[in-house]
């Protein structure tokens, strides 16, 4: 692999990386997350978890630099990385507490909604 921009990489979104790029910035991401999970998991007071907090945030911006790289090389836009929020945004469209579930007996994929208290038979 030849000479890596670490600042390009991680903290930019113009260009394209390859798979080798991508997966070598996943792994340091990563291991960053893991070194940060062992902090917290040390941790014993508010200030340390309020740090490791921010530190989780700061992540993001490089998670989604190195993924809007990888969609640029695949000759998309950099808006697919918006693709992960279907499940949140999914999660969050029934404001009165019930999250869509896959149906289970139909097998046609239609979604149907379960009360979280379980099914009242309706």
């Amino acid at each position: 692999m030849d000479n890596i921009d670490w600042g390009w990489l991680l903290f930019q979104f113009d260009g394209r990386i390859n798979r080798g790029k991508f997966w070598l910035g996943v792994v340091v991401l990563l291991v960053a997350y893991a070194i940060i999970a062992g902090i917290a998991a040390a941790a014993d007071s508010a200030a340390v978890w309020t740090i490791v907090g921010v530190l989780y945030i700061g992540l993001i911006w490089p998670s989604l630099a190195i993924s809007i790289k990888r969609w640029h090389d695949r000759d998309k836009s950099g808006r697919w990385v918006l693709i992960g929020l279907d499940d949140v945004i999914a999660r969050r469209a029934d404001d009165r507490g019930r999250l869509p579930v896959a149906h289970a007996g139909g097998g046609d994929g239609a979604l149907c909604c379960r009360n979280q208290g379980g099914y009242n038979g309706q």
